[in-house]
């Protein structure tokens, strides 16, 4: 069983404004497109409980990937994508939540999934008003955290996230 489908999803990252986006994007060049590979969600629930019979874990990481890319004009790009599978209700409430550090006024980040896979399949997207950015940092720092609550999490749903840093 492969949990990774070799198609790959297309975003951009040439059409970002400062501020939360939850984009559907579509590349401007091929310099802004960068590959996110495509995972089942499905063929990663099973592939977890496969692998984790035997385990008592609340919750189990299903995905944790990241990307970074370097232009030559001192732009960076960095991506994230995460999914989480809740295994009881104490693990449904430890990944109801995300938060993610950036580098303040240096990176705009932009959320292009977030999303809870309820266990019967029903998809609930988190709506771009829940984001909250906040100052995390001292006086000195300008490091930023954007945060929310994903809807509707319950034993056996699944969390998924996919957020880009660009700077």
């Amino acid at each position: 069983l492969d949990p990774f489908n070799p198609e790959f999803a297309q975003a951009s990252t040439g059409s970002a404004q400062k501020g939360i986006q939850l984009a559907q994007a579509q590349p401007t060049t091929a310099k802004d497109t960068i590959s996110v590979p495509s995972v089942p969600l499905d063929s990663l629930r099973v592939l977890a409980n496969l692998l984790v019979t035997d385990s008592t874990d609340d919750y189990v990481m299903l995905l944790d990937h990241e990307q970074r890319f370097y232009y030559n004009d001192s732009k960076t790009l960095r991506r994230t994508h995460q999914v989480y599978l809740s295994r009881t209700a104490a693990g449904a409430q430890s990944i109801s939540s995300a938060s993610y550090a950036f580098g303040g006024y240096r990176e705009t980040p932009r959320v292009l999934t977030a999303r809870t896979i309820s266990a019967s399949g029903e998809i609930h997207d988190v709506k771009p008003e829940q984001f909250y950015i906040s100052n995390e940092g001292s006086g000195q720092s300008d490091e930023r955290v954007i945060t929310w609550e994903f809807p509707q999490v319950d034993s056996g749903s699944m969390v998924e996230a996919i957020v880009q840093f660009e700077g």
